[in-house]
């Protein structure tokens, strides 16, 4: 019989939608007043995957990362999509159409997990009206998509992008085990913004 093990600490990866930098700028603020610093991460590319967005956001969106540098326990996943949401809420215009889309993942050595609020059959439910999916796996050293995974996260841009940032997070849990001052989020962390 296995023995349970709490899994190491992920990587927190925000994919944000937005057409005016400085929406993306109010949402990395915003987060890092909960989270402690976050920040943008590679270029901004065109979003031009899908018009499912458009509608509500307008058209010319982009596409960017931010990245946290505390590391976040796994079971935190439902915590940080809810905070996401309000940070949504927070900065939407008058009439509530959102200015900036923010999707939380949490990235370690094997696999990127996206937390979202729609039920799928490939999705697990986590609690509080969040399901998790597993958007990317390691396989043979390099990042393999899922059926399902978005067509922004399957670009070999992207991919390179989040296995540089799979090479930082395997950085920063070799610090932690060494004793480092690394400061793990915790769930009051994330009630506190």
């Amino acid at each position: 019989m296995g023995e349970p093990r709490p899994p190491e600490p992920a990587l927190l990866v925000v994919g944000c939608l937005y057409r005016e930098e400085e929406w993306l700028q109010a949402a990395a603020a915003r987060l890092s007043a909960a989270l402690g610093p976050v920040e943008p991460v590679g270029p901004a590319w065109d979003f031009v995957w899908s018009d499912y967005y458009a509608r509500e956001m307008g058209a010319g969106l982009k596409r960017r990362f931010l990245r946290a540098q505390r590391l976040a326990p796994r079971e935190l996943l439902p915590e940080l999509k809810l905070l996401c949401n309000r940070a949504e809420r927070a900065l939407a215009d008058e009439a509530g159409r959102r200015r900036v889309n923010l999707d939380p993942g949490l990235l370690c050595s094997a696999q990127l997990v996206l937390a979202t609020t729609k039920a799928r059959p490939h999705r697990i439910y986590l609690r509080d009206g969040i399901w998790a999916e597993v958007a990317l796996q390691v396989a043979g050293g390099a990042w393999a998509p899922a059926p399902w995974t978005y067509p922004d996260y399957r670009e070999p841009a992207v991919c390179a992008l989040l296995a540089a940032l799979r090479l930082e997070y395997k950085e920063a849990l070799r610090a932690a085990r060494a004793g480092a001052d690394t400061r793990r989020l915790t769930a009051g962390d994330l009630t506190s913004e």
